[in-house]
């Protein structure tokens, strides 16, 4: 669902909703830690969480003139025609444009160092000779974005202020007319573990800049749809620019949905997918090798297209180190039109944030190909299918294509399986879990868990009656795709091969009873068995330590997290692995012990025991017998 965390239609990743992930916890949340109590900043569909505060964000629907959208942090890919329709109406002053708009992006430098971007805008003039210019206003919980821009000058017209955030132009019927104006930063340092996904405004810095269009790009009132592309002109030799509408034939709302980043230390690299061109652009250095990354990225875009065979164009994926910061870590993206941009410590995991784009990759197609979510009142009853069925997706994605092996798809779904039996909110009906979705971190992580669990069980239901199993279902949403609810396209192409699934869903979705994954589910590779389930309990004192700095406070002398030798006093300096919520991953911290350093990992289980269930792989296979389970366990 997540800052997304959930931009324009990304994985929104972004602009859909928010989608969040964490070094803490699985990749729908994104926050991060202050000491080694999170500073829990996660965000749920629609707003952020921060200790357990609720806070609306702007990941909410944003009723801006720009453009009706959902940011989330996620990926999106809109037609133009979607996206013509999320705009807010044609003024009657004003005429479409006579060709396509070319917004121009330049440095502004100073003494070689560059001190703001220059955005350049040649907009054609309509027959009325007058045109209406929206400013950045409200982005990912920032608002006032517009005061980052200079005054708009006008070369061949004249332009007159009706608000802060709408300017109306004129000029000559037919002609183009230039708008200028000068981008400054909305921070005074190097990205850091507290920044998180940049949400302030754009970030200038001496010898490189970063952005979203929503955040300094000037659209064009009621022409969303109307042609336009980017261009980058006059930077340094040396320094690299990308966007993610480079090279296309964009609109204004691609424009403003497109990422945005140049400097010195912008590096791209390029990788083969489906249909297409992976360009993998990045800043700054991580503990692993980016060019590794960038081949298991480009894996995992292919293996989902290929998947869906039904998408073909350039994806741009950019990745962005934040500067280390005391007792923070944090990981966390934004989906873009035709990219990601993700942000994380240079200690976060890379299979955190491998799992993370495969999660709002597969956001291009669900929901967004398969059927049409409900508003935003609503949208929350159906996160068991948009989020729970897309990490259903992932995890078969990351199998299928060899970046996870068996063991770590059946680690993956222990994970699930143990966090969602230990939850209080496990057997919530569905209005229950829709009504604490955006307050609530564990009624929020049921969707992702239940949907995924119930997707296992609906798969398996269709292969014992018969059926071709759920993929088939999926395709059938997809190709009959019209402005169809996403559920009711999910009831009738399931009833179109004669399985009526209903009161499975009224079962597991809407009453929120267990559900329990068949022994029989990876026949001859897996057996699913019962196991009791120690509950989640980190040891410690998680508020007092964040209000701390990230000092230990109230380690329990019973606990786990004492044995393995945590003592109050102790400070954390990173997160180095486990999963909030999953009793029985290993948790691992690097702690300042006075004078030295040290790391401390234990299990965070607490005494009382759950029913649940566990996977357990039959036997130690073969090469090809490796390769057998792990297609049949994908589903294939």
């Amino acid at each position: 669902m997540g800052i997304a965390s959930a931009t324009a239609g990304t994985f929104l990743e972004s602009i859909g909703k928010w989608e969040l992930q964490s070094l803490l916890e699985t990749s729908r949340w994104r926050s991060f830690e202050k000491g080694s109590g999170r500073s829990r900043c996660s965000m749920t569909p629609f707003a952020m969480m921060c200790n357990d505060r609720l806070t609306v964000a702007g990941a909410n629907r944003m009723q801006s003139g720009r453009r009706t959208t959902m940011f989330k942090v996620v990926s999106v890919i809109l037609g133009a025609a979607l996206l013509g329709a999320l705009g807010t109406g044609v003024s009657a002053q004003a005429a479409p444009p006579t060709a396509p708009l070319v917004y121009t992006i330049s440095p502004k430098l100073d003494a070689g160092n560059l001190a703001g971007v220059v955005v350049e805008v040649s907009l054609p003039i309509g027959a009325t000779g007058n045109a209406f210019l929206e400013l950045p206003a409200e982005w990912g919980g920032t608002d006032k974005l517009y005061r980052y821009l200079s005054p708009i000058t006008v070369i061949g017209g004249s332009i007159t202020t009706i608000s802060p955030t709408e300017r109306k132009v004129v000029g000559t019927p037919g002609r183009s007319l230039t708008l200028r104006y000068i981008v400054a930063s909305a921070y005074d340092h190097e990205p850091n573990a507290k920044d998180s996904i940049l949400t302030d405004g754009p970030m200038i810095r001496p010898d490189w800049f970063t952005g979203m269009g929503d955040q300094f790009i000037v659209g064009l009132k009621g022409h969303d749809a109307a042609p336009a592309t980017v261009r980058w002109k006059g930077w340094p030799a040396g320094w690299a620019t990308a966007a993610s509408e480079d090279a296309r034939s964009s609109t204004v709302a691609d424009v403003i949905g497109s990422s945005y980043i140049a400097g010195r230390g912008v590096a791209i690299r390029t990788r083969p997918i489906s249909g297409g061109t992976l360009r993998f652009v990045s800043h700054g250095s991580f503990v692993w090798s980016l060019d590794a990354y960038a081949d298991r990225v480009a894996r995992t875009v292919d293996a989902e297209r290929r998947f869906w065979g039904d998408m073909t164009g350039n994806y741009t994926v950019t990745m962005i180190a934040l500067a280390p910061s005391l007792g923070f870590s944090s990981s966390g993206g934004t989906g873009r039109n035709h990219g990601f941009v993700q942000y994380a410590s240079p200690d976060t995991e890379m299979r955190v944030l491998e799992r993370n784009i495969a999660h709002e990759h597969m956001h291009n197609w669900i929901p967004r190909r398969v059927g049409v979510m409900p508003d935003t009142d609503g949208e929350a009853s159906v996160y068991w299918f948009s989020e729970g069925f897309t990490d259903f997706y992932t995890g078969r994605t990351l199998l299928r294509s060899g970046l996870w092996t068996i063991e770590q798809f059946t680690e993956n779904l222990n994970e699930v399986m143990t966090r969602l039996a230990t939850s209080k909110a496990r057997n919530y009906t569905n209005a229950q879990a829709a009504k604490g979705a955006w307050s609530d971190q564990d009624v929020s992580q049921l969707a992702y868990d239940r949907g995924q669990l119930f997707a296992f069980v609906l798969d398996h239901a269709l292969h014992s009656s018969g059926k071709r199993g759920l993929d088939s279902i999926m395709l059938a949403m997809r190709d009959r795709w019209q402005a169809a609810p996403v559920i009711a396209n999910l009831l009738t192409a399931a009833d179109a091969v004669g399985f009526d699934m209903r009161p499975m869903l009224a079962k597991y979705i809407d009453a929120g009873d267990t559900i329990v994954l068949p022994e029989d589910l990876f026949a001859g590779c897996a057996t699913i068995a019962r196991a009791r389930l120690p509950e989640f309990d980190l040891g410690y004192d998680r508020v007092a330590t964040g209000k701390g700095g990230g000092v230990f406070a109230g380690v329990q002398p019973d606990s786990p997290a004492y044995a393995a030798g945590l003592r109050d006093g102790m400070v954390r300096l990173a997160k180095l692995s486990g999963t909030m919520g999953v009793s029985r991953t290993a948790w691992g911290v690097r702690v300042r012990d006075g004078a030295s350093e040290r790391i401390i990992t234990y299990y965070p289980a607490g005494k009382q025991l759950i029913d649940g269930q566990e996977v357990r792989l039959t036997k130690a296979f073969s090469p090809v017998e490796r390769q057998r389970c792990a297609r049949s366990m994908s589903g294939g």
